[in-house]
């Protein structure tokens, strides 16, 4: 998830629990030679996240308003 606010960027971590998916990631590691899947992608709590002060208000809005345009 990433969030723009005036004078920071915040990306935060939001786990994806569809057993579907898991289902297509163990039938991909099977069909794809040399894919093997990171046993613990999610990392530590640390990795999961990001506060990124700082950023100049112009650029957070321009971000904001692309966001809500769709673009990614």
């Amino acid at each position: 998830m990433i969030d723009v606010e005036a004078g920071r960027i915040r990306v935060t971590f939001r786990p994806i629990d569809d057993p579907d998916l898991r289902a297509a990631i163990a039938r991909f590691h099977r069909l794809m030679p040399g894919f093997t899947p990171y046993p613990e992608p999610e990392g530590t709590e640390a990795d999961r996240a990001a506060d990124l002060p700082g950023v100049p208000e112009t650029a957070t809005e321009a971000a904001a308003e692309r966001l809500g345009q769709g673009e990614r």
